[in-house]
């Protein structure tokens, strides 16, 4: 409740006409907003919405997810360097100063860059996406809208998600950058800025083992287990989520955790989806199809962890 309640007061400073025709007039209302912090979500999520809508148009029209990471990716990229050039402007701040805002901005837009980089040559590599084919149409004479696919409206589903995903993935960031952009690095801000590179360094490692990896034919039909896969089955979607979280502790303060605890729900909405949505859950269900009566797999799989590297303990669960 809390959370809620100090979420609709960062949305507050709408002018009395504003409330009062909320229901009626979106548009009116989120011209309304007045406070900095109502002001800087606005103008992310304008940002998220216009980077996603172009995928989605471009997506529908060729029926290619060829540009879907691409730009998903960018979005994150795009909010945080928009906030962060309107929000020092606003408090007289030099773009290129060494602030708290430039350093967040820094991290997610290399985060950002990387995977996009990485996930658009793959598909180059690939030519496509099967996990998102579910979106077009199946058969060339499927109706519009009543088909198996619901095409376009599954599609505009999913990149409201994405465009969800970077909106609150942004949410410290944008938040800190409406108060006090040019806000110094603490302790606790070293530390996560050291977290964040073990993050990013474990997932382009990842990356890039599995890749070397499924690009040797002898490979063909094969899982990896050594390198960082010998110490968890998913080390990128484990360095994913420690980057995540070391971003919310670099860019929150305590005073933002207090008066703005809702920024949590970043690295908290970034983990559900890792954890049971499109991360984890589709490949654990894509190698038990592929590899589930391999005794070398089912060893694999009982004796190391989904998520945490290290060693697994005895009692533990495969799953």
């Amino acid at each position: 409740m809390g959370a809620w309640k100090s979420f609709r007061e960062a949305l507050g400073g709408l002018t009395g006409s504003s409330r009062r025709g909320l229901a009626a007039s979106a548009p009116k209302a989120l011209l309304g907003v007045t406070s900095p912090v109502g002001k800087a979500l606005v103008t992310s999520a304008l940002v998220c919405a216009a980077m996603n809508l172009v995928g989605f148009t471009f997506t529908a029209i060729t029926k290619s997810h060829k540009l879907t990471d691409l730009t998903g990716t960018s979005a994150f990229i795009a909010s945080s360097i928009a906030t962060h050039v309107i929000y020092c402007k606003h408090f007289g701040v030099a773009l290129l100063a060494p602030t708290k805002s430039l350093l967040v901005t820094a991290c997610i837009s290399l985060w950002g860059a990387r995977l996009a980089g990485y996930l658009f040559y793959r598909i180059l590599q690939t030519g496509q996406d099967k996990r998102l084919n579910q979106f077009f149409p199946q058969k060339p004479d499927e109706p519009f809208l009543t088909g198996p696919s619901n095409f376009p409206l599954k599609l505009a589903g999913f990149w409201t998600v994405q465009g969800a995903w970077a909106w609150v993935g942004c949410l410290p960031l944008t938040v800190m950058q409406a108060i006090n952009p040019a806000g110094q690095i603490t302790l606790l801000g070293k530390v996560a800025l050291a977290t964040f590179a073990l993050g990013f360094v474990g997932e382009t490692t990842a990356d890039l083992q599995k890749n070397w990896f499924k690009n040797k034919p002898e490979n063909k039909d094969k899982f990896i287990t050594h390198g960082l896969y010998s110490l968890c089955r998913h080390p990128n979607y484990a360095g994913e989520i420690c980057m995540w979280f070391s971003i919310y502790a670099l860019a929150a303060t305590p005073n933002i955790w207090r008066t703005h605890p809702y920024v949590a729900a970043s690295p908290a909405f970034i983990t559900f989806l890792i954890l049971f949505v499109s991360g984890v859950p589709t490949l654990e269900a894509t190698h038990q199809k592929r590899y589930g009566n391999d005794p070398a797999y089912k060893h694999y799989k009982e004796t190391t962890n989904m998520l945490i590297p290290g060693p697994k303990s005895s009692g533990s669960k495969s799953g």
